[in-house]
């Protein structure tokens, strides 16, 4: 998982460490509602597989990722994304 190798890559970074723990956590309390997806075979970018996905499944992409937020936009995808430093959730739908 993406996840466990974030930990490693920020092993001397306090702050990252507690809030990768945080989403491991969320995962593994929320794991009915998620599902971990593999790779496709090919030269594929992150962001294509998460646009692929999320159409595929009519899901909602959560980022703050300006480039992918414009990609998901032209494709007509549902956004999430924080503002105020991580304290507020806005969307480009209904939650």
């Amino acid at each position: 998982m993406e996840l466990n190798k974030l930990l490693e890559k920020y092993s001397g970074s306090i702050l990252m460490q507690k809030k990768i723990r945080l989403a491991l956590g969320y995962l593994e309390v929320n794991s009915q509602n998620w599902k971990e997806i593999s790779q496709p075979e090919g030269n594929y970018q992150v962001d294509d597989i998460l646009l692929d996905t999320a159409s595929l499944y009519n899901l909602a992409i959560f980022t703050n990722d300006k480039n992918l937020k414009r990609k998901a936009l032209s494709k007509g995808l549902k956004i999430i994304f924080l503002k105020g430093k991580g304290k507020i959730i806005k969307s480009y739908f209904p939650i």
